[in-house]
């Protein structure tokens, strides 16, 4: 591990030491502001759900892997959605994720015992919007499942990507994909946001 992760390995742990409740709230309330306000703006919400193999390593190891393949992954996508994804005239149409730890909650004894064992639980789920004008032809949960050998392969620990649409409210689907950081078990810092560029996407405060 550089020293530049485990200095943001300790920034995570200091920010969860410190964050009220309150604040907590405040930070998952603005995502869903975010994520509405685009889907009345004619973008389409889908439900993001990335599993990976077994990682292996410390805690901070395993999210440093999980974050960096969900930018490979989505790096590969944009391609498919825009042409250029660098160009200026790109800014504002690019597809945006808000991904966040996630961890299983066991509802019943006929879960399988790997949700729990593999990565500690661990896994991401995210929000994904995409523009209202893209070159994607197929809905994205058609796309990701036709095209998944382009994004789950070896040596990468990836092994699932879904998608699914989100047919009804928006913000509530965004609440609970943010759960992990409402409960104290992730940090703001975690929450990766996809492009990362400031002038594509205004992350809320």
């Amino acid at each position: 591990m550089t020293h530049s992760t485990a200095n943001r390995t300790d920034r995570r742990q200091n920010t969860t030491d410190w964050m009220s409740s309150s604040k907590k709230q405040q930070l998952v309330e603005s995502w869903c502001g975010f994520v509405e306000k685009h889907v009345s703006r004619g973008w389409t919400p889908y439900l993001l759900t990335f599993q990976f193999r077994e990682i292996g390593g410390p805690r901070q190891q395993v999210a440093h892997e999980m974050e960096k393949d969900v930018e490979r992954v989505f790096a590969t996508f944009l391609t498919r959605v825009v042409r250029n994804p660098t160009s200026r005239r790109s800014v504002g149409k690019l597809p945006i994720w808000i991904a966040s730890p996630d961890y299983p909650v066991r509802k019943n004894d006929k879960q399988p015992v790997g949700d729990f064992c593999i990565n500690d639980g661990r896994h991401i789920q995210g929000i994904c919007l995409m523009p209202p004008k893209s070159r994607l032809k197929e809905p994205l949960n058609e796309h990701f499942e036709e095209y998944a050998t382009l994004y789950v392969r070896a040596p990468f620990p990836l092994v699932l990507i879904d998608a699914e649409p989100i047919t009804k409210t928006s913000g509530k689907a965004t609440d609970y994909t943010l759960k992990a950081l409402k409960s104290g078990r992730a940090t703001n810092d975690e929450i990766v946001v996809l492009p990362r560029a400031l002038t594509e996407v205004s992350r809320p405060s």
